[in-house]
């Protein structure tokens, strides 16, 4: 939907302002699992809320309500890689003992 001065804009809302917040928190929290990926305990957690934060960031970013779609599925996909980073450090260590 465009607004109505017809400027080709995606509508924002009522305030005419996005919110990146959901994507920026999926990024920092993909990072934060893979880098926190040897600590299963807080990898597993952060990975999922990435990954739940990065599909509800993209989604927003399709509808127009945000402007940050690389930064969301960044942080989608580096939970996943923290979760399988995570269950791989947790089978090396189930092997090990």
């Amino acid at each position: 939907m465009t607004d109505t001065y017809n400027t080709g804009k995606a509508d924002t809302g009522a305030h005419g302002q996005v919110s990146n917040g959901t994507g920026t928190a999926a990024l920092v929290l993909g990072i934060i699992a893979v880098v926190m990926s040897w600590y299963w305990v807080a990898a597993l957690p952060l990975g999922i809320v990435g990954i739940v934060l990065g599909v509800v960031g993209r989604k927003k970013a399709a509808r127009g309500e945000a402007t940050n779609r690389g930064a969301a599925t960044s942080g989608m996909v580096l939970g996943i890689v923290g979760i399988v980073l995570a269950v791989a450090f947790i089978a090396i260590i189930a092997a090990a003992a």
